[in-house]
C-alpha cells in the first residue's frame, strides 16, 4: 500500500511544480543509492514504478511532444554562454542562495517570491544547525557515550538541501526563494537532528517543550506580518 501511495504522490509532485523534474528523480537515486538497490527489487516496487510511469504519461508526453519543457530554458546549462560563464554563475547562485541574507532575512528581487523579511529559515534555527557541524567535526574526539549517532541520516538530509536547492541555483534569478523551497525538509531534517543530539548530549531533553513554544511564537509572527504588512 505505502508503495503505491509513494508512485501516486511522486506523481502527483511531478505536475505540481517544475523544480520537481530536477529534485525528485535526484532523491530517488539517492534513496536507493543509501538504501540499496536490492532492496527495492520485488514485486511490491515494481507494481509502483508501473502504477507512477502510468500517472506521468501524460507529463512525459507534454515534455516531448508540447511546451512542457519551456521552463528549462531558463537554466544557465541551456544558455548559450561559455562554459566557464555557466560555471562562475553556478557559483555565485550557491553563494547567494546559502547567504545569511536569503536563508534567514528572505533577500528576493521580487515581492512575488518571497516576505522580503522572512527567508527559509528562523535565526533560532542557526542553534541546531552550528551545533550540527561542530558536532560533525569533533564528535570523534568524544568516546562512544557522546558519539554523534545517525551519521547516514545527516548524509541524507544533508543531500537532499543540495538536491533542493539546485533549482534555483541553476536557474539565471538568484537568490529564488520558490525554486529553493525543495530543500526546506532537508532543512527541517537537520534542525531536528542537530535539537535532537544537543538535547541528548545536555541531557535536558525536557527544554523540547520550550523550544517547541518559541517555535509556535515565531509561527505567530511570521502569519501576523505576511497577513499584514506583507498584504
Amino acid at each position: 500500500v505505502w508503495w503505491l501511495v509513494a508512485a501516486i504522490m511522486g506523481a502527483s509532485c511531478l505536475y505540481a511544480y517544475h523544480s520537481t523534474k530536477i529534485a525528485l528523480p535526484l532523491l530517488l537515486i539517492l534513496i536507493i543509492w543509501l538504501v540499496g538497490y536490492r532492496r527495492f527489487l520485488n514485486r511490491q516496487t515494481l507494481l509502483a514504478v508501473v502504477v507512477g510511469g502510468i500517472l506521468i504519461t501524460p507529463l512525459v508526453y507534454d515534455m516531448v511532444f508540447a511546451d512542457g519543457l519551456t521552463r528549462a530554458s531558463t537554466l544557465i546549462t541551456n544558455k548559450p554562454y561559455p562554459l566557464t560563464t555557466k560555471l562562475v554563475t553556478i557559483a555565485l547562485n550557491w553563494q547567494k542562495q546559502l547567504s545569511v541574507d536569503a536563508l534567514f532575512f528572505g533577500w528576493t528581487d521580487s515581492l512575488r517570491h518571497g516576505t522580503g523579511k522572512y527567508g527559509l529559515l528562523y535565526l533560532l534555527d542557526v542553534v541546531p544547525l552550528v551545533w550540527l557541524a561542530v558536532r560533525s567535526i569533533t564528535h570523534q574526539w568524544f568516546g562512544r557515550k557522546y558519539s554523534l549517532k545517525h551519521a547516514k541520516l545527516l548524509f541524507f538530509w544533508l543531500c537532499w538541501v543540495v538536491i533542493g536547492l539546485l533549482p534555483a541555483v541553476l536557474s539565471e534569478q538568484s537568490p529564488h526563494p520558490n525554486r529553493a523551497f525543495l530543500a526546506l525538509p532537508g532543512f527541517i531534517g537537520l534542525i531536528a537532528l542537530g535539537w535532537d543530539d544537543l538535547l541528548q548530549f545536555f541531557q535536558i531533553k525536557q527544554a523540547v517543550f520550550l523550544i517547541g513554544i518559541v517555535y509556535i511564537l515565531l509561527l505567530r509572527g511570521f502569519i501576523q506580518y505576511y497577513f499584514s504588512t506583507y498584504a
